[in-house]
């Protein structure tokens, strides 16, 4: 009984609330749009994300025999105060002729090279490693 006093008199008092029901509705309708829509678009990349992140996580790893055909860099921002954002891509040919593109680490990035032979493995869309076949005519360089 005492709560429920407390909270008409809170609703009751000059404030905010006041300041909202004073305010014309197409104000209302307008910030409402815009913020489902920020909230919502929210959201929706959270739920893409996670969905991405557990078909990953159920596909099974898998180990094949491939030659690195290409690589690529996406690279964006960098403007104002922004830093400079990049995901670094490689392109493996697989024995079965199909070809498959992941997205690697900086480090894996900067140790593959184009050519090379060797077993890529990776679950899902998920990159895990590539170990290189070191031929004879590349040890005798050496």
């Amino acid at each position: 009984m005492v709560i429920s006093r407390r909270l008409h008199a809170y609703f009751q008092e000059p404030g905010f609330w006041d300041f909202f029901n004073e305010t014309p509705l197409g104000f209302k309708l307008f910030f409402g749009a815009v913020f489902i829509l920020i909230f919502g678009s929210i959201l929706i990349a959270i739920i893409k994300g996670l969905s991405h992140w557990i078909s990953n996580n159920r596909a099974p790893q898998v180990s094949e025999v491939c030659k690195v055909i290409g690589k690529r860099d996406a690279v964006w921002g960098g403007t104002g105060n922004s830093s400079v954002q990049q995901h670094h891509y490689v392109a493996f040919e697989l024995r079965d002729g199909s070809r498959i593109e992941l997205q690697v680490k900086s480090k894996e990035y900067g140790l593959i090279a184009e050519g090379d032979q060797g077993t890529v493995s990776y679950q899902g869309t998920r990159f895990l490693s590539f170990h290189r076949e070191i031929s004879s005519t590349h040890r005798s360089h050496m």
